[in-house]
């Protein structure tokens, strides 16, 4: 199993929507031995523009008791959009799980 900082990607358009999700869930069938691979499988799965599999992932993170910083995931998906990526994360679907989200952590 390769560490985060392992992963052989240099840059954020080294991968497009498919190979970012493939190593989403590369990454979080190994979350099962490897919790700390959360963050990391998160992040893949934002720049797949995969909401909904990202909605998935914090909740799982937070059943597990590894809860999801929503300030750092939505600054890092800002930086992300900066970067031409994550569109899909203006959606409805989106902010209204990020308000729910940030309702009840507050």
């Amino acid at each position: 199993m390769l560490a985060p900082k392992q992963l052989p990607i240099e840059n954020l358009t080294d991968l497009d929507e498919y190979g970012w999700y493939e190593w989403g869930i590369y990454l979080e069938q190994a979350l099962q031995e490897e919790p700390r691979l959360y963050w990391e499988c998160l992040n893949c799965f934002v720049k797949a523009k995969a909401v909904e599999k990202t909605i998935e992932i914090i909740g799982e993170m937070n059943r597990t008791g590894n809860p999801c910083n929503l300030e750092q995931l939505t600054g890092a998906i800002s930086y992300y959009q900066s970067e031409g990526l994550c569109s899909a994360f203006k959606t409805p679907k989106w902010e209204e799980f990020k308000h729910q989200a940030f309702f009840y952590q507050g």
